[in-house]
Order: structure tokens, then C-alpha cells, then sequence
């Protein structure tokens, strides 16, 4: 029989990679009775797990997930083809964002990719402000994501 721990998402490869925010989003986080994981753009939160500490330097990020559950949730939209450019000549080998419309609100391909990725994920448009982040949930969790805008 396997060990559950073998199917808990691995919330570091949603953690920043970016030196600068290295202090704060450079490693998964737990407030409360929750786990967090964010990289500046993607936040994910997960039951708390005992593994993963609290941080006295992580962000206070509770309130931008808080009361989603309530949102009706809609299927990812699908992902775009690469379009060939002359960076990449189409291999998709250097990322290119695309604004991928979803309601009154677009999200980049990059991290549409990185919600595909999630068992599960669906979306919702946050009933309120359509310049906010989009609220999402996946099999075990749920978040939000920055919007992009299309220009």
C-alpha cells in the first residue's frame, strides 16, 4: 500500500523562484488551519499539513481566498496551440504569454498551464471586481490567480 504522502500535491513547485521574493514566497507556509504555497501571481491553499511550518516572515494572504466556496465554478478554459515565433520558430522552448479569455477577465497560458495541472481544477470569476484575482479550486484545495490584461 502506498503512503498518502505520495499523492499530496507538491506545494513548492508553486512557491517563487525569484530571488527577491525568496524571503517571503520561496517556500510553502502554514497560518491557521491552512498550508500556502505562492509565487506573487498564484496563490494555492491546502488543509494544513504538519509538515509545513508557519513563518513569521510569510505573507498574510487568508482574506484573498476567503468565502469562494459559495462561487459557482466553471472547467478550465482549454489551452491555446503555441503559435510559432521567431524566438522559438513554434518548439514553445521560450515561454510566450497569450491572454486566454475567461469571462469578462483574461489569464496568461503560462499559469492556464499550471491550473491544468491541478486534479480537478475549475475556475470562477469573482462575483465583485472583474480587475480582481480569479478564484479557483482543485481535489484538495483552492486559490486565486492574478487576471492579465489582453493589450
Amino acid at each position: 500500500m502506498s503512503d498518502p504522502k505520495d499523492t499530496l500535491l507538491d506545494l513548492q513547485a508553486y512557491c517563487s523562484t525569484d530571488p527577491r521574493r525568496a524571503k517571503q514566497l520561496g517556500v510553502p507556509w502554514s497560518d491557521g488551519s491552512y498550508s500556502y504555497a505562492c509565487d506573487g501571481r498564484m496563490l494555492l491553499r491546502v488543509p494544513r499539513r504538519s509538515e509545513i511550518a508557519e513563518r513569521d516572515t510569510a505573507p498574510g494572504v487568508a482574506h484573498l481566498v476567503a468565502g469562494t466556496s459559495g462561487e459557482e465554478h466553471f472547467p478550465l478554459p482549454l489551452q491555446p496551440l503555441p503559435a510559432a515565433c521567431a524566438e522559438c520558430d513554434g518548439t514553445g522552448l521560450v515561454p510566450m504569454v497569450v491572454p486566454v479569455g475567461f469571462g469578462p477577465q483574461y489569464i496568461s497560458n503560462l499559469y492556464l498551464a499550471r491550473l491544468h495541472a491541478l486534479p480537478g481544477a475549475r475556475l470562477a470569476n469573482h462575483p465583485s471586481d472583474k480587475n480582481g484575482p480569479l478564484h479557483f479550486h482543485f481535489d484538495g484545495g483552492d486559490g486565486v490567480v492574478m487576471p492579465i490584461k489582453k493589450d
